[in-house]
């Protein structure tokens, strides 16, 4: 299930992200940006557009993001844990970086080959 998507995973060519913390309705952030993080942790990650794959990933375990809002008013939110990455993942997007990018070579191969026995695949 995805907690977000960025806009030019759906061919819109925008700076927009959607995101649905845990517990609170889904919204929207335009522009967002990355004002600060904190203790690195590594977690699991997979990505819609990547199915089957998932690789740990180090991300910033608390952040504060600014962004604007529907009606162009700008905001700020600070995330932690589950959230705070998901928007981290969502903002690499917009920046043209995909999870498989944030790993070595070797790490990348093996999640490839998991994720061909998670598709039934064995090449």
């Amino acid at each position: 299930m995805g907690m977000g998507i960025a806009a030019n995973q759906v061919g819109f060519d925008r700076r927009v992200i959607v995101v649905k913390p845990k517990g609170q309705q889904p919204f929207t952030l335009f522009n967002p940006e990355l004002v600060s993080g904190d203790e690195l942790v590594v977690d699991e990650e997979g990505c819609l557009s990547f199915p089957n794959l998932f690789i740990k990933i180090n991300r910033f375990n608390n952040i504060t993001v600014k962004y604007l809002d529907k009606l162009a008013k700008e905001c700020t939110i600070t995330l932690s844990g589950y959230d705070a990455k998901c928007v981290q993942h969502e903002i690499d997007h917009l920046d043209g970086i995909t999870f498989t990018k944030r790993v070595s070579k070797l790490k990348l191969d093996l999640a490839l080959k998991k994720q061909r026995k998670l598709d039934g695949r064995t090449k």
